[in-house]
């Protein structure tokens, strides 16, 4: 009993002497940072991990301009400094030298930028030739230009639980320009870097990428493929030794591409709209150039259904941008083949004529393709022997110019054209300019069932299909399921277009639907293993539903209806747009109201014996739906005739719906007196020819560092020797080329000589250049705004760069260029025109 007492004793004992400390732990980092700053503090955590730390394209990972950069060291550390002694546990201790290390960061980071900017003032001479030499040259790839680009789509699905929906098309990272591949002096490299030995000097080794999505906690170790001049894929050893050899001295160029399939986007956060994909490169002298980010990407759930307006620009697919076209059989991931360009015998360019280039399916890679709406109005003639009226693509001069035949309007960020279904357009590719035949954008409805448009009487208006004189569809949505129907002669639709008169009678409209003329056989552009070719169709062209009849009873809305919805003027809300369930049923969404008809005159319902869906006979159920009910759903845009087309069809003046309501609907719901439907009939046209459609974007990034045997005599009493940032070829005195400055605008006032810059990534060593002419001042205003002063019109005027305005030969312009402190250039892409 005694024993048992002194184990009780000594036990509480124990207990009150470990007894945990209730004072309050310090506070974080972030909670003592000052309030002025408009970023988040940076954490050593941060830096061991760039990715987890994006935020407006900085990465803490790399010298970057901070706002709070000047702070004092005592504000930072006040908090913690006041605490008493005797209230620091082992986490707070934690805290301060994290807190002393950031400070740390911070204080190298401005005393690395502040040298930096006397750098640039004092070599800003020695520069100048070097630019000049850089900017004349035709190839700038063979000076020492880089470039990365990465391309991705503008939508995604997000996965929820444990499935994984991979993007598609998966992100692809392409490096181009001069040689990626760097010597390795210590010889180290791990068993994933590419090596070879072309000397004794070290090992050539290839860049490492490493791919994430902002927002993610994993990352993966992206595999570069490369390329050589002509773009044919290098697939030996030795081919790839030899020809990384001859790029290392400038020999000839070679790309690398990485494509990334196994990237997804998880549920964990449900407020968050957009991502990025962001890759990491480490050059194969372990420099790490750091991090760059892709533009954003939609999150959303599934493909909407509804039909989109023209004014929801990020879902709707617009002329004169980027797509990606995909083919997958019965919805499996592995069967995804994706439509590009094979370009195996020809040279790089921009040549349409190319020999050996054709259009082929890859389950690899991808190829961004142009869409254009094709300019039924020019004659297919005349167009083929019209040369391009633009240089390059109007948005982006990294793209060929827009074929003759396509539509040479509509092409701005500011008032773009929605595609709409039965519309003519062509593909081009955007590396080697191939543009594909005229093809008609087809909707597909259920399984392979694709669906086109009524006859248009009036071919006056906007038209499509392929003769002209089809009705055009809903807006092109993004991730939707496509079919393109082959144009056997595009002349026939302009001779159509060109050759109609307006007939006074021409207002008048048929009780049934008419199918558009079209050249047999039907063909339509179909993924056949790897080859991309035409499939015929075998069915005939049946229509969905019979017509509603023009001279509707005016009648009471049902008490489950009764509301109005608000009709938008715009090309979008004009179209109707027909679904077609398993057992033939038409259901109709989208704004619909009832209406009591009366039984309409003769169905020119086809018999559709050949023709079925699910194993159900579609004619005659659609058929049964059409005549069985007087009751019928109909779209109140469209199937409800306005007042006018009532009385020139000599029906009751009283035929419209709500008489306020169809005065509103003329301009909407008829296109000079005809109604106006694309989706009247359907045929099958087969898996193989059903095409997913989603737009894509591309982030191009290009920089131009002086050569390695530059190097600058300080005038300064030690003599000491200044060299000029390059990490490919001296990585000892090198750093990132991160963050990248971007411009988005530029506003010039000829009153005050100055120029603002708005963009991203903007810091206080940055300088413009007016091409080889550098900007007397420029002062740095935040990270989004740079303002300088432009410099006098003589010395811009004789510039050795200066090149005349193509469009404005009165006019010069100079290439704008950012050019860091320590001799890194960075291409903008704008032009200063005087």
């Amino acid at each position: 009993m005694w024993m048992m007492d002194t184990k009780r004793q000594s036990i509480s004992k124990i207990r009150a002497t470990t007894k945990p400390n209730k004072s309050p732990p310090p506070s974080s980092p972030a909670t003592t940072m000052s309030t002025s700053s408009p970023s988040p503090p940076i954490t050593p955590s941060q830096q061991l991990n760039g990715f987890e730390s994006f935020h407006h394209h900085t990465h803490p990972s790399i010298p970057e301009e901070d706002d709070d950069m000047n702070l004092p060291h005592t504000s930072v550390m006040t908090t913690t400094q006041t605490r008493p002694a005797t209230s620091r546990t082992p986490s707070g201790a934690t805290d301060e030298a994290m807190e002393r290390r950031v400070s740390a960061e911070r204080r190298a980071k401005n005393s690395l930028v502040s040298a930096r900017i006397i750098q640039g003032e004092n070599t800003a001479t020695q520069l100048k030739p070097l630019i000049q030499q850089y900017l004349l040259s035709n190839n700038p790839s063979a000076c020492g230009e880089h470039s990365v680009t990465l391309l991705t789509s503008k939508v995604a699905q997000k996965s929820y639980g444990t499935e994984k929906r991979f993007l598609c098309p998966p992100p692809t990272t392409v490096l181009s320009g001069a040689s990626w591949w760097t010597t390795n002096v210590d010889g180290q490299h791990d068993n994933a870097t590419t090596a070879f030995y072309p000397s004794s000097s070290g090992a050539l080794c290839t860049p490492k990428l490493t791919i994430h999505i902002s927002g993610e906690a994993t990352s993966q170790n992206g595999a570069l493929e490369w390329c050589n001049a002509n773009g044919s894929v290098i697939d030996n050893t030795s081919s790839l030794a030899a020809t990384a050899h001859a790029s290392h001295l400038g020999e000839t160029a070679m790309s690398g591409k990485c494509v990334s399939k196994q990237l997804h986007i998880n549920d964990a956060d449900e407020k968050r709209r957009r991502v990025e994909v962001l890759a990491k490169i480490q050059l194969g002298n372990n420099i790490q150039l750091g991090t760059l980010a892709s533009k954003g990407i939609k999150v959303i759930s599934k493909p909407s259904k509804k039909r989109q307006s023209v004014k929801n620009m990020e879902l709707c697919i617009h002329h004169g941008t980027t797509v990606s076209l995909f083919n997958r059989i019965r919805s499996q991931t592995v069967s995804t083949k994706y439509l590009g360009v094979s370009n195996s015998n020809a040279a790089s360019g921009n040549n349409n004529n190319n020999a050996g280039t054709c259009f082929v399916a890859r389950t690899g890679s991808w190829d961004p393709f142009v869409i254009w709406i094709v300019d039924m109005s020019r004659s297919p003639e005349s167009a083929s022997s019209t040369p391009p009226q633009m240089a390059h693509h109007p948005l982006n001069p990294d793209f060929p110019p827009p074929p003759a035949i396509a539509l040479q309007s509509g092409i701005s960020h500011q008032a773009p054209i929605a595609l709409h279904y039965n519309q003519p357009v062509v593909l081009q590719c955007v590396s080697t300019g191939l543009v594909s035949p005229v093809m008609v954008i087809r909707k597909v409805d259920k399984g392979s069932a694709v669906l086109g448009g009524n006859r248009v009487e009036d071919l006056t208006g906007l038209t499509g299909g392929e003769c002209g004189d089809e009705a055009i569809g809903d807006p092109v949505s993004q991730l939707h399921k496509i079919a393109f129907q082959i144009v056997q002669d595009p002349s026939v639709a302009y001779h159509n277009k060109a050759s109609y008169q307006p007939h006074p009678y021409s207002a008048m409209t048929s009780s049934d639907w008419i199918l558009p003329q079209a050249t047999h056989p039907v063909t339509y552009l179909a993924c056949l293993n790897d080859v991309v070719g035409m499939h015929k169709t075998t069915t005939m062209r049946t229509f969905v539903s019979t017509r509603p009849p023009t001279s509707p009873v005016s009648a009471p809305l049902p008490p489950w209806n009764t509301d109005i919805s608000t009709y938008s003027n715009d090309l979008g809300d004009m179209m109707v747009s027909s679904q077609i369930e398993a057992a033939g049923k038409v259901v109709r969404k989208r704004r619909v109201s009832c209406d009591v008809i009366k039984s309409g005159g003769g169905s020119h319902m086809m018999n559709n014996n050949k023709f079925s869906m699910n194993n159900s006979n579609f004619g005659k159920a659609a058929a049964a739906t059409a005549n069985s009910n007087q009751r019928r759903r109909v779209n109140s845009l469209n199937d409800v005739p306005t007042r006018t087309t009532a009385n020139m069809e000599g029906g009751n003046g009283g035929g419209g719906r709500r008489g306020s309501l169809a005065d509103r609907r003329q301009s909407i719901s008829s296109d000079n007196g005809n109604p106006v439907d694309g989706n009247c009939w359907t045929e099958d046209v087969s898996d193989a020819a059903v095409w997913t459609i989603v737009g894509t974007d591309s982030a191009k990034y290009t920089f131009w560092t002086p050569p390695s045997s530059t190097s600058i005599q300080q005038q300064q009493d030690d003599d000491t020797t200044l060299h000029f940032n390059n990490p490919f070829t001296r990585p000892q005195q090198s750093h990132p080329i991160t963050p990248f400055p971007l411009v988005n605008h530029i506003n010039s006032s000829s009153s005050t000589g100055t120029v603002l810059i708005t963009g991203e990534n903007l810091s206080r060593d940055l300088s413009v250049w007016f091409g080889d002419v550098r900007a007397p001042l420029t002062e740095y205003k935040s990270r989004d705004l740079l303002s300088c002063t432009v410099p006098d019109v003589s010395l811009l005027a004789a510039s050795v760069v200066v090149k005349t305005d193509v469009e404005h030969p009165n006019l010069r312009k100079l290439p704008l260029l950012l050019v860091r402190g320590d001799g890194v250039v960075y291409r903008t892409g704008e032009m200063y025109t005087f």
